[in-house]
């Protein structure tokens, strides 16, 4: 089931199916030594919170799919964006096995994924033409930096350690992206010693763009917090305009999908939901929010 949401804000994103009944991973009474039950109960009673995404009845939590964010595809409108130096990398890269990624760490401020002489990523295309591959890294040495896509030779960019963190942007030539995913080898010319082994780039995020997107500043990044929405606070991710986030996730039969959604500011906006299966059309609902 592909699921997309933009624009606004998305709260409590599950899937549930029907349970009837509790089953052996039901929560049981707990009670503090020296206590009355009664005594703990009162004690351990959370302070009540508006359920703004209520289940249905009999309906037990199958996937919660904020704590899957690092799965999704996220989108902003100029394209997709990975958050490097984070578990969202490991999608694209098809985790550590043989990619050249030399794991995570903090760079002047950043969280960033660091390779060698050669990396590899994986990255979708809906369609075949011309995209430009944009990312912020610290070069380790001054060299170039020699982009290949499925196979092909695609672009350069010279680079110098005394750049620091800067933003490095590859033209793809139409011919060589083809619908779905997209081969990258990324190689370096140069490399430095750093802690212990040879490095060549600090990666702090990757667009994957069409080329006709135009300039536009770093992308937001998007993260499960506590954010408040009419003076409540809630565990969800809160989305820019334009912005879409996609799941790829197995859904029981008879599956419903339960969401809260709400706006952080005064106006208005609207929440577009697409449901696809495997064997279906797929459908659209278009929510309303805010307004007087």
């Amino acid at each position: 089931m592909k699921n997309r949401l933009a624009l606004v804000l998305l709260l409590c994103v599950q899937l549930a199916c029907d349970e009837s009944g509790a089953g052996a991973d039901a929560p049981s009474d707990q009670v503090v030594p020296g206590q009355l039950p009664e005594q703990a109960k009162q004690a351990e009673a959370p302070a009540p919170t508006p359920a703004l995404a209520p289940a249905p009845d009999r309906a037990a939590l199958y996937e919660d799919l904020l704590a899957l964010l690092h799965l999704a595809d996220v989108y902003e409108p100029r394209g997709l964006v990975i958050d490097f130096g984070t578990s969202a990398r490991l999608k694209y890269t098809l985790g550590n096995w043989n990619s050249g990624w030399l794991g995570e760490s903090r760079e002047q401020g950043a969280s960033v994924s660091t390779f060698g002489k050669t990396a590899r990523l994986y990255l979708p295309a809906q369609a075949s033409g011309p995209m430009r591959l944009r990312l912020r890294a610290k070069p380790y040495a001054t060299g170039a930096l020699i982009v290949y896509v499925n196979g092909k030779t695609a672009g350069e960019a010279r680079v110098s350690k005394a750049d620091g963190f800067s933003e490095i942007a590859i033209p793809i030539d139409g011919s060589l992206i083809r619908s779905g995913e997209n081969s990258i080898m990324l190689r370096a010319t140069s490399t430095a010693q750093v802690r212990g082994k040879p490095r060549s780039f600090a990666v702090d995020w990757v667009r994957f763009e069409p080329a006709s997107a135009g300039e536009a500043a770093g992308p937001r990044p998007v993260t499960v917090e506590q954010i408040p929405v009419g003076g409540v606070g809630r565990r969800a991710i809160a989305l820019g305009p334009g912005a879409q986030i996609d799941w790829f996730v197995e859904a029981p039969e008879g599956a419903t999908l339960v969401f809260g959604s709400g706006l952080r500011a005064q106006g208005a906006g609207t929440l577009v939901l697409e449901l696809h299966s495997d064997g279906s059309r797929g459908s659209t609902r278009r929510i309303d929010l805010g307004g007087a």
